[in-house]
């Protein structure tokens, strides 16, 4: 072992010492499922999810993709038990929160969704998901004011998020009426 390392090559027989076998094809799988998801290809990473949760049910990082998956589906109903696993392990668990939110809205409950991205963004600091989320539910709600300290984080952190500046700019014309 002491020479593989040094050589920084690990055979395969070395490698089934330390790492179980199911565990690479787990992970490439996992990690594929990943990237379906990532090119918009939500039923091939669906499936991926599926197959791996059957595997290791209750794990948090596999319901958290299969949630996404669903949910970028349009199966908000089935994606909500999902964040739920991985909210029961990790109570501030952000994708997951991100994703509670977004089922609750797309249920049509919009004060839910925000209670969930005010709780992100206590938890977190920076432009985040839950910032995005926020700021449009509040712009949503006509809730001007409570919008504009957000949109200002958002455009400050990406400028380059022209169609924020612009839901910015309306924002402050509506306060300034």
């Amino acid at each position: 072992m002491l020479a593989a390392a040094k050589a920084r090559q690990l055979p395969a027989e070395l490698r089934q010492l330390i790492e179980p076998a199911e565990a690479s094809a787990s992970n490439e799988e996992f990690m594929q499922a990943w990237r379906f998801f990532n090119q918009g290809r939500n039923a091939e990473a669906r499936e991926i999810f599926e197959k791996l949760l059957k595997e290791k049910p209750g794990d948090p990082n596999i319901s958290n993709g299969l949630g996404w998956a669903l949910l970028n589906s349009g199966d908000a109903a089935a994606a909500k038990p999902h964040f739920e696993v991985v909210l029961k392990k990790d109570p501030d668990a952000g994708g997951a929160l991100n994703g509670l939110a977004r089922v609750l809205r797309a249920e049509g409950d919009l004060d839910g969704a925000i209670k969930v991205w005010e709780h992100m963004l206590k938890k977190s600091s920076g432009v985040n998901a839950g910032t995005y989320g926020l700021a449009y539910a509040y712009l949503e709600q006509e809730r001007y004011r409570d919008a504009i300290p957000l949109l200002e984080e958002i455009v400050k952190a990406e400028p380059q998020d022209t169609q924020t500046a612009a839901k910015l700019k309306l924002a402050q014309e509506k306060v300034a009426k």
